[in-house]
């Protein structure tokens, strides 16, 4: 639904992430792609999986998938490549450094951001939890719409562009 409501509101334009992993990607995927135009799988390299110890019956995964998908005819990717690639390379926020058990990082986000959007264009993040979408949108002069449902993690976004806007000044 939530899909379905944001189209009518979108720019036509507009470009869409949608973090996920390999376990989600086979129900997300048809389900964008039945109302935008899914253009690519964008994967997030976190260079460095998850913790455990000793030895594994699996393989540790260090990376999350990012459907990429756009409104009608979307527009051009604003990159300093002509061709931007579709692996991303970003640390994972680090445990000690982490608000939020999903947390994205910062500088990942400004680089999606800043390739889909240009100053004083509105971002949405519907779900926004710690508020790092928030964050980089702002630090890259952006209006932004954050919405969380959770009262806790509402409170932590709040209080990080709090925080940023005071050392702003």
């Amino acid at each position: 639904k939530l899909l379905e409501l944001a189209k009518s509101k979108l720019k036509k334009d507009a470009h869409i992430y949608i973090f996920t992993n390999w376990r989600y990607w086979h129900i997300i995927f048809p389900m964008v792609n039945s109302i935008y135009k899914v253009k690519n799988c964008l994967v997030w390299n976190k260079g460095i999986g998850s913790l455990g110890g000793g030895k594994s019956t699996n393989y540790q995964y260090w990376h999350d998938f990012i459907l990429f998908a756009q409104a009608g005819e979307g527009r051009l990717i604003s990159s300093d490549k002509p061709f931007p690639p579709n692996i991303l390379e970003f640390s994972r926020v680090s445990a000690a450094n982490r608000r939020h058990p999903t947390e994205k990082p910062v500088d990942l986000l400004k680089h999606l951001i800043s390739n889909s959007s240009v100053e004083n264009e509105l971002i949405l993040d519907p779900f926004c939890g710690s508020g790092s979408t928030l964050v980089a949108a702002e630090e890259l002069n952006r209006r932004w719409i954050g919405i969380e449902i959770n009262p806790i993690w509402y409170d932590v976004a709040k209080a990080r562009i709090l925080e940023l806007r005071k050392n702003k000044k």
